[in-house]
């Protein structure tokens, strides 16, 4: 059971996998919850600078790309820094399991990603709070949210179900990452998260 002072959170019907994943596998729901303001930040200012891109006349499938590759190191610093070895370790045997052909991190972290997606959605589907962000002027916290799980959806939901996922890079701390400058490396490997997911939701 969490110890954390619980906010009001919302997951979105079909998340059951990326639950269990977050809360039951990797048990890195307090950690989530300690750091979710800065998360939500984070994961804030990449959809920003990706929709500045956009509103400068780069294609939405490469904004996408942009804002998945720039937020992927967030992820992952979540996943370990904040999960035990022993439960880490755990949850990796737990994809392989059902998902042998797939890399175990690339489906714990897809799966971390819709989690807090889900949160961050489902937590400012009402809000009203406005930010503002150079070339883009004030800018509504629901439409941010509303927009990156657009952007979840469309980059891994839409995808094929089987991939040879890459592994992926030692995160830093989360304070940090997310300066807006990521390497071509972590630049691609969002292909292998997108290629899995859909396996990940539904059959482990």
């Amino acid at each position: 059971m969490s110890n954390h002072s619980k906010r009001i959170i919302k997951h979105p019907e079909g998340l059951e996998k990326a639950i269990e994943a977050v809360e039951e596998k990797l048990d890195v729901e307090d950690y989530i919850f300690e750091h979710i303001d800065l998360i939500y930040h984070k994961l804030e200012q990449c959809d920003l600078r990706a929709k500045k891109a956009e509103n400068d006349g780069n294609q939405r499938y490469q904004c996408d790309m942009m804002f998945i590759a720039e937020s992927l190191p967030v992820i992952s610093a979540i996943i370990q820094v904040g999960s035990k070895l022993e439960n880490y370790n755990s949850a990796k045997k737990w994809v392989r399991d059902e998902l042998p052909d797939a890399d175990a991190v690339s489906v714990l972290s897809a799966l971390t990603f819709l989690y807090i997606v889900g949160m961050g959605q489902g937590e400012h589907e009402n809000s009203t709070y406005v930010i503002e962000y150079p070339g883009l002027g004030k800018v509504n916290k629901r439409d941010i949210w509303n927009r990156i799980s657009e952007r979840v959806n469309r980059r891994f939901l839409s995808l094929g179900e089987s991939a040879n996922a890459a592994p992926i890079q030692s995160p830093e701390p989360l304070d940090k990452l997310s300066n807006g400058t990521e390497s071509k490396s972590q630049f691609n490997i969002h292909e292998s998260y997108a290629a899995v997911v859909s396996d990940a939701s539904t059959k482990i």
